[in-house]
């Protein structure tokens, strides 16, 4: 896992946030048909040893998985810890628990987390001013990664000025 050092600045936070958390509530409430949307056009997503390239792989893979049926899931995103290495750059280190259930909600008995793994991004500001995913970890250790793009529903993160107050779809 790589260390990060953190920042203060509460926009950069809020904003990286805002995105991590638009992406899981796509995921869990979407089924995650705008997923790929959050990737850049040759971004990877990987968890454990399953590779997905580029956004039409991304894309099958949340088609794949709205086909096994109904389930409810919940990924839930703590303890994000921000850094920025310049203005155009900058990550997060956060710890992801995944509930999940199948059939449609509410889930009437309380099951326990089915992952509890970290989530570690990089990210980029893309030269229309949206944040964007760069190489990003998800999972048990470091063998597991994604990579996301920029977000038609994120903050900018770009500093020197640049607005941090949330695009709406």
């Amino acid at each position: 896992m790589t260390c990060m050092t953190d920042t203060s600045d509460a926009g950069l936070w809020y904003a990286l946030n805002r995105l991590e958390t638009d992406y899981w509530w796509d995921v869990d409430l979407n089924g995650g048909r705008n997923a790929h949307e959050f990737y850049l056009p040759d971004g990877l997503y990987l968890v454990g040893q399953n590779r997905f390239a580029g956004h039409d792989q991304i894309r099958a893979f949340y088609t794949w998985r709205a086909r096994r049926g109904p389930m409810t899931s919940r990924h839930l995103i703590n303890n994000l810890k921000v850094s920025a290495t310049d203005d155009h750059h900058a990550g997060f280190v956060a710890a992801l628990s995944l509930f999940r259930a199948n059939g449609p909600p509410p889930v009437q008995r309380a099951p326990s987390p089915c992952l509890i793994a970290d989530v570690i991004s990089e990210c980029v500001c893309g030269e229309d001013g949206t944040g964007a995913f760069g190489p990003t970890s998800c999972g048990r250790s470091s063998s597991a990664a994604t990579v996301r793009s920029r977000s038609r529903s994120t903050d900018s993160f770009c500093r020197g000025g640049a607005n941090v107050s949330p695009k709406r779809r």
